[in-house]
């Protein structure tokens, strides 16, 4: 019996039977009566389609508790620098140091809110990238197109929905 390879999302189950193949009418996989090679039975594909599932809410769980924690440092951080002129007791508050350190997930999250406010997070977003040559010099200090050069990265590396 051959053997072919069944993608289920980003993994490949391997050694399922050649007999299961796309039905010609729905492209839907689906085992031919009674054929199973032994290099995986059908219970082991449901335990591995079970843990696929399980890892995938585990992702989802960690990226809510993430989004939590960046919109509770960034409320605080939007909060007690409000007022003050100096850029860096801004960039050295607690609370922005804790959203740098989330390195990149954190990246979507920044631009998002970039998206909603006009905050100055083009710090936090050279930290995490190391992206400094974004904006032309001549831009430098023209907030809305610093702001604007960041979406259109965001967007262009998949970090925001280009709608």
């Amino acid at each position: 019996m051959s053997v072919i390879q069944i993608p289920v999302h980003d993994m490949v189950v391997r050694d399922m039977p050649a007999s299961l193949t796309p039905s010609e009418d729905t492209g839907e996989h689906k085992p031919r009566a009674g054929q199973m090679r032994a290099g995986i039975s059908a219970a082991n594909y449901l335990l591995l389609l079970d843990q696929f599932v399980q890892s995938a809410h585990a992702v989802k769980e960690e990226a809510r508790r993430r989004e939590k924690t960046f919109t509770s440092l960034a409320e605080q951080w939007e909060r007690e620098t409000r007022n003050l002129s100096s850029s860096h007791r801004i960039f050295a508050h607690r609370a922005f140091r804790e959203i740098v350190a989330l390195g990149r997930p954190a990246i979507p999250l920044i631009l998002r809110r970039l998206q909603q406010s006009r905050g100055h997070w083009f710090a936090a977003l050279q930290e995490i990238t190391g992206e400094h040559d974004l904006v032309d010099p001549n831009d430098y200090g023209r907030i809305e197109r610093i702001r604007e050069a960041w979406l259109e990265w965001g967007r262009t590396r998949g970090f925001l929905d280009r709608g």
